[in-house]
């Protein structure tokens, strides 16, 4: 008997038939080990769910009712997500942009977190030397009602200069107006333990009531202190926020050097109404 060629289409169809009883064994099989649930063939484990819960800042550990509530929090959003995919909502520009960016924060999140790793522990010395360079954290801290003017960006130097020699924020302010600079102004309450040292001790002259121009990354503030009230740091937390300040601090430090360092080999080619200034 000659050999007869299998007919493709039936190869195809016994191969499709074949992933459909294995999806549907994975589906209806025990749930066990590592997973805590299948949400229509998609597994939740148990480190997505640890996961799922510090990222609300909360310990599942022994209680059953927490954890049963963060894991049916999880189904929920999977069968929305499961919705949203049936719509084809995760191709829209919005959304390929909106992952984009929490993509690039995530990995920008992890390599602080690694570099921070490779830093050396602090030490008491590190801690005192700390607190002794940064009075206004700490002896000298005070909460400060201050009347701000944010303008975004760089300001021209000539309206930059007719703003610092602005005798009150409200003369400042008209002459953003009439140089046609938007600007943002609101009454907001600083911490000087969380201001840079050199900042700090520009608001805090004593006896001088005065408006400030403040020149920050990005953007402008004029700034005018309406009150200072002392607010010492206790002794028993003085340790404690100067770990957190410092830590603060050198992260900062080891990304802008991981910044730099990732410049000098970047290529940047900009449009040419897009480049900077």
């Amino acid at each position: 008997m000659a050999n007869v060629p299998y007919p493709f289409s039936r190869v195809k169809r016994f191969i499709v038939a074949a992933a459909l009883v294995t999806l549907a064994a994975c589906d209806h099989g025990p749930v066990s080990g590592q997973v805590v649930a299948v949400v229509d063939g998609e597994e939740i484990t148990i480190p997505e769910l640890n996961a799922e819960a510090r990222a609300r800042g909360l310990v599942i550990g022994n209680d059953r009712t927490l954890r049963s509530r963060v894991l049916q929090d999880l189904i929920d959003r999977k069968l929305l997500v499961k919705a949203a995919l049936d719509r084809q909502l995760d191709r829209t520009p919005d959304h390929l942009l909106a992952k984009r960016r929490s993509d690039d924060m995530l990995l920008a999140g992890a390599l602080v977190e690694a570099l921070g790793r490779r830093r050396p522990s602090l030490t008491d010395k590190d801690i005192a030397q700390f607190i002794a360079a940064h009075p206004y954290a700490f002896d000298r801290r005070a909460l400060l009602s201050v009347d701000r003017i944010t303008v975004l960006g760089a300001l021209a130097p000539n309206v930059g200069r007719a703003i610092a020699n602005a005798p009150s924020l409200d003369a400042a302010q008209a002459v953003l107006t009439a140089n046609r600079v938007a600007s943002e102004r609101r009454l907001e309450i600083w911490d000087s333990g969380t201001l840079s040292a050199e900042m700090a001790g520009q608001l805090l002259v004593p006896g001088k009531d005065q408006t400030i121009l403040l020149e920050l990354p990005g953007q402008s503030v004029l700034a005018n202190v309406v009150e200072s009230v002392p607010q010492p740091t206790p002794a028993a937390s003085r340790a404690q926020f100067a770990r957190q300040l410092l830590t603060a601090q050198r992260s900062q430090q080891t990304l802008q050097t991981a910044l730099q360092q990732a410049k000098s080999s970047a290529k940047v080619r900009y449009q040419p109404r897009f480049a900077p200034r």
